[in-house]
């Protein structure tokens, strides 16, 4: 069976997550990792949520991690910050989840990519299962429908494009202002695309790696920044975007009002990072204007309105998706009885060619050969089903040859004359 645990910032909200995905993932992690009853997981985390997909041969598998998910919702002081899904309730999730329909921005295009990756990493490390395969690959092909068939990611589609939209927002317009990128991962490479196409002035780009931050600069045709000379640039820039997954605060309170001048104009800096990496005291300093990711929320919500009207057809999809895994699930038993089967032909098969093989070198009537091969391969082949369905007659099991009627396609056609 597959179970999913679940802490999103739907169920959490954003500022919760900070501390409750840290304790949940090392409550679960070992146990799950170790478990005898655990096939195989795949572990998904991002900025708005960590979800593990498990890949369960028991049901224990719950009563594995639910002391973990209750102590996670007790650490976020709400019931059901964290939960459990089973089966297909599990699986309609991620698909919604791959969908965008979870995201705070309705329809962003970057959770598919995360997705994608949360599986490819599983399969490196020899996590996943192909149940799980399966449920990740039709959930992926869902995410691409609605992107395809619906307008759903129509206009702001990430967390960092809307971040470029709420900064426009706030000081007007982008063009020639000055603009330093903390951080140079996917998101900020968003922002940095989206920041290009306002015409902004002078780009500097500050990350922990050097390299990668000089990389996204000449991308940019700004400039890297080491983080050590980030409050020099900050103080001639004209907003600051903070997008990285450092665990700690970069962006320190002392060191920036040192770095401010009180006579310059005011400084928008946009906290995208889970955790905060930007010291919460930096939005009482009265030449700053602090927003974190909840300031999103009203872009969030624009999207959503313009947007209702493509989840209906998103819901669609999914459902037909759904349906599609559900068939694929009940085939499953079959694949199993059909790949014995094969693997038991192509013994008998391999065994009757070579005998064959060796006849034809020492006969001179290939088709006497070969119409022998196929007649013992035929005898051979349906040998133990004609046992079978015999045994089962002289007992009055006549079901087991009406099956064989319906599988073989040669059911008795009645005279209705």
């Amino acid at each position: 069976m597959i179970v999913s645990v679940n802490l999103t910032y739907v169920s959490a909200g954003l500022s919760a997550l900070t501390d409750a995905v840290p304790l949940l993932e090392r409550s679960i992690m070992p146990d799950i990792k170790h478990s005898p009853d655990v096939s195989g997981y795949v572990c998904l985390k991002t900025c708005n949520r960590f979800e593990v997909y498990i890949d369960s041969k028991k049901g224990d598998v719950v009563r594995l991690i639910e002391p973990a998910v209750k102590e996670a919702s007790t650490t976020v002081g709400r019931d059901g910050a964290a939960f459990v899904l089973k089966e297909r309730d599990s699986a309609a999730h991620l698909f919604r989840v791959c969908c965008g329909l979870d995201s705070l921005i309705v329809g962003e295009d970057q959770i598919q990519g995360q997705v994608r990756q949360a599986l490819a990493d599983s399969r490196i490390e020899c996590n996943s299962t192909s149940k799980l395969d399966c449920l990740f690959e039709h959930a992926l092909k869902a995410g691409k429908r609605v992107r395809t068939e619906t307008e759903l990611n129509r206009g702001s589609v990430s967390v960092g494009s809307a971040a470029v939209d709420l900064s426009e927002r706030i000081v007007g317009s982008l063009e020639g202002k000055s603009v330093t990128i903390v951080g140079a991962g996917e998101t900020a490479n968003i922002i940095g695309k989206c920041l290009r196409d306002k015409g902004i002035g002078a780009t500097f780009v500050s990350n922990r790696t050097y390299d990668k931050a000089r990389e996204l600069a000449e991308e940019l045709g700004g400039t890297a920044v080491e983080l050590n000379n980030l409050y020099g640039v900050m103080s001639v820039s004209d907003i600051v975007i903070v997008a990285t997954s450092a665990p700690h605060k970069i962006i320190n309170f002392n060191k920036l009002k040192d770095g401010l001048s009180e006579s310059r104009r005011k400084l928008l800096i946009v906290d995208l990072s889970v955790p905060r990496n930007v010291d919460e005291r930096v939005a009482d300093m009265e030449f700053v204007n602090l927003v974190s990711l909840d300031g999103l929320r009203s872009i969030a919500e624009e999207n959503l309105s313009a947007r209702k009207k493509e989840i209906p057809r998103a819901e669609t999809i999914i459902a037909e998706e759904l349906q599609g895994l559900s068939e694929k699930d009940k085939e499953a038993e079959a694949d199993g009885v059909i790949r014995d089967i094969s693997l038991k032909m192509a013994a008998i098969r391999e065994y009757e060619t070579e005998v064959a093989i060796k006849r034809a070198g020492s006969s001179s009537d290939i088709s006497s050969v070969i119409d022998d091969l196929s007649r013992v391969l035929v005898s051979r082949i349906m040998a133990d089903t004609y046992e079978r369905l015999r045994a089962a007659s002289r007992e009055g099991n006549i079901e087991m040859c009406r099956a064989a009627e319906d599988l073989f396609g040669i059911g008795v056609k009645k005279d209705v004359s």
